[in-house]
């Protein structure tokens, strides 16, 4: 094999890019290789091996990244490799024969990766039909001092030099090869490489490509690490054959529709349907469910991967290396917010920890779900706000369905129980029938056998009230959860209200003790006591909303609206309305049943109630009015609290919701009620919004909706 004579290689550009674009953007050695693998799928190889050498004391001397891919002719090295933003793969977004790949490279800054691996780098290459293996050297040190250099030597001028020039051997050398492919062997390695940085380098690289597509057919990754047994390991994601469930959905190109799933209520199954193209384009998405024994499964039966949630792929391959390289799942990036949403059936809702999900979009289809330049994540732009609502309407569909099918096993688990006392309750029968006929050396047996059967059936009978004591304590652990968010930011609220008004009354005191008594602050002391009472009675009031959480039964019921509110207006304020001459009427549908805890719904009506009765006493007039409305629409319950008292100041219509915020002050308001009311609210995962009144020239309309409940 003859070699040509060594030359140097320039390329220019920024001096400062190097560092800029390798080890500052590309923040970590596994998206450093994740990145430079990439790069070997763009370039067509069908094979990919990433090799660690160690020396004689276990440390990584070297890391090679060797594939069988186009590899790279003379002028491309010269022309292309070091150029950032390079149009090739712009205009070319498709790679040759036999794969005809969607190119994900577009920025040409994935070579630096090579940076943040190591200081030193040989790059071997043979492009195809090519007689010649070019062969480069970078030492990545010599730029650093460059970089050094120009920084001090011209750090007090205005202006500095764009581009330099430095020097980096090339030479070719003959090949009888008939192939192709490139050799990046990287040295003087920054980070060290122990088993668990290998093992998560093999979990993110099974998660490049989905399980699914041709790719992972296609496109097969290889890893070497002799100390920690790995010798060629195939990287393959095995994961989704142990999920319980699988739901998918796809999309239509000629007639532009996309699927979406439903959950039939009557066959408790889950259907798709389809609709016109969304704002964000079509997706493919794949959710695969891992109940309590799949999971088991899965820990058993699969290496270095992890159940993590759900991932966006663009044109097969995976968008945001960046944000997925954690070992932890506290430390990963909750891109798509699954782990973040806080509704209030938190109890039913499913985790990253629970599926792994894949969303499938495309450059052609889907150009506005762009991802940030670091890669960290997705710009926040309303297409991927709209993508991210799509994805959680689906998300919800599948946690309706898993919770069918808990409440089917619930169910049947409380048949069988009850079938099996009744089996049992009748074969002590049939041995009492028994002994009265059996021969006399058979009485004892037959007695042995009845009193083993009536112990068991007395621990049937405790197995079922102990069931139904886990679920009962299920539902109050759950409800005792949704008190406790309801009351989460109040919480912030009061304790910072507390240190205020404590604030204000010690100041008081204190010019009590220092000044009292002197007749020339006679005027003061009234201003101030009255203010010590005023800051007293915010206090009281805080405490005891706080408290009636406490003494209340959070326990869930249904609960007739018509019958509760009925049931309130007669008992709670007959007599107030008649002395205050207002008139209250009720228009809500008798058939509505919500399934929720009755405290917070008549909390929910008492304040608004009370609110109306305060604002209406003053009203001059005559035709004093409360009307409560409510009615089903589709999925939903709305409640309107409607008077035509003096309405909400649009200046202040903002603030109304606030604790402590109040305009009846003068008749006992605390500014809580509200406060209170929103809070109970969100805990049901609904809305109340001050809304435009139907009925009245003037006067507020408290318009609340809910979500369907059921038991």
């Amino acid at each position: 094999m003859s070699t040509t004579k060594k030359q140097n290689l320039t390329w220019s550009f920024d001096i400062s890019a190097y560092r800029l674009l390798g080890r500052e953007l590309i923040t970590d050695k596994i998206t450093a290789i994740f990145e430079l693998v990439k790069n070997s799928y763009d370039a067509n190889a069908s094979k990919v091996n990433i090799i660690f050498q160690f020396d004689e004391r276990g440390i990584c001397e070297k890391v090679i990244i060797d594939d069988n891919g186009t590899g790279m002719t003379e002028s491309d090295i010269k022309d292309k490799w070091m150029v950032i933003g390079s149009s090739n793969k712009r205009q070319n977004r498709t790679s040759p024969e036999p794969f005809f790949r969607k190119l994900v490279g577009k920025k040409g800054i994935g070579r630096f990766a090579i940076d943040k691996l190591g200081a030193y780098v040989k790059l071997s290459t043979q492009a195809a039909k090519q007689t010649s293996l070019n062969n480069f050297i970078i030492d990545w040190t010599k730029y650093e001092l460059e970089e050094a250099r120009q920084l001090k030597l011209f750090e007090d001028e205005d202006e500095k030099p764009l581009f330099t020039e430095i020097n980096n051997e090339f030479w070719q050398t003959k090949s009888n090869k008939d192939t192709s492919g490139t050799t990046i062997e990287i040295s003087k390695i920054r980070d060290s490489w122990d088993k668990h940085d290998v093992e998560l380098l093999i979990s993110e690289l099974a998660k490049l490509a989905t399980p699914m597509s041709d790719i992972s057919a296609s496109f097969k990754m290889f890893i070497t690490a002799l100390p920690y047994g790995y010798n060629e390991y195939k990287i393959e994601n095995e994961a989704i054959k142990f999920a319980t469930h699988s739901f998918k959905i796809d999309y239509e190109i000629g007639e532009r529709k996309q699927e979406y799933l439903v959950f039939n209520e009557i066959t408790k199954q889950i259907d798709t349907e389809t609709q016109d193209y969304l704002s964000f384009g079509p997706v493919k998405i794949s959710i695969f469910y891992f109940d309590k024994l799949a999971k088991s499964r899965f820990k058993k039966n699969t290496i270095n991967q992890t159940i993590d949630g759900v991932k966006i792929y663009r044109d097969g391959l995976i968008t945001t290396p960046f944000a997925e390289n954690s070992s932890s799942l506290d430390q990963q990036k909750d891109i798509l917010g699954l782990d973040k949403r806080r509704w209030s059936g938190f109890f039913s809702k499913i985790s990253s920890r629970d599926l792994i999900g894949y969303i499938e979009i495309s450059d052609e289809e889907n150009p506005n779900i762009k991802e940030s330049t670091n890669r960290q994540g997705f710009i926040n732009n309303t297409e991927f706000e709209a993508l991210k609502t799509f994805f959680f309407n689906q998300i919800g569909v599948i946690e309706n369905y898993l919770e069918s099918l808990k409440e089917d096993r619930r169910n049947e688990t409380d048949s069988e129980l009850k079938i099996a006392k009744e089996d049992i309750t009748h074969v002590s029968k049939m041995l009492e029938d028994l002994k009265k006929i059996v021969p006399k050396e058979a009485k004892e047996d037959v007695r042995n056998i009845t009193r083993n059967l009536k112990k068991l059936e007395k621990s049937i009978s405790k197995g079922i009230s102990d069931y139904r004591e886990i679920e009962l304590e299920k539902i109050r652990q759950e409800n005792l959860f949704f008190s406790l968010m309801s009351l989460q930011e109040y919480a912030g609220e009061i304790a910072h209200m507390v240190r205020t008004s404590i604030g204000k009354i010690t100041r008081y005191a204190n010019f009590f003790y220092d000044e009292y008594p002197n007749p020339k602050y006679d005027s003061l002391y009234g201003k101030y006591a009255k203010s010590i009472y005023k800051e007293m009675m915010s206090l009281s009031n805080a405490l005891d909303f706080m408290l009636s959480y406490s003494k209340s039964n959070v326990t869930f019921q249904s609960i007739n609206v018509f019958d509760l509110v009925t049931d309130l207006v007669r008992i709670v304020y007959k007599d107030d309305l008649k002395e205050k001459s207002i008139k209250l009427k009720i228009d809500i549908d008798e058939n509505i049943e919500i399934f929720h805890n009755k405290r917070f719904f008549e909390d929910i009506f008492q304040n608004l109630i009370d609110n109306s009765i305060k604002v209406l006493k003053q009203s001059p007039n005559l035709n004093k009015t409360i009307i409560i409305k409510g009615e089903a629409k589709q999925e939903e319950f709305v409640f309107q609290i409607i008077d035509n008292g003096p309405g909400i100041d649009s200046k202040i219509k903002s603030r109304i919701f606030n604790v402590f915020f109040t305009t009846t002050a003068e008749d006992g308001g605390g500014g809580i009620g509200l406060f209170s009311v929103k809070k109970r609210i969100q805990a049901m995962n609904g809305t109340i919004e001050v809304a435009p009144n139907p009925y009245f020239a003037t006067g507020a309309n408290f318009k609340i909706t809910l979500p369907f409940n059921k038991q």
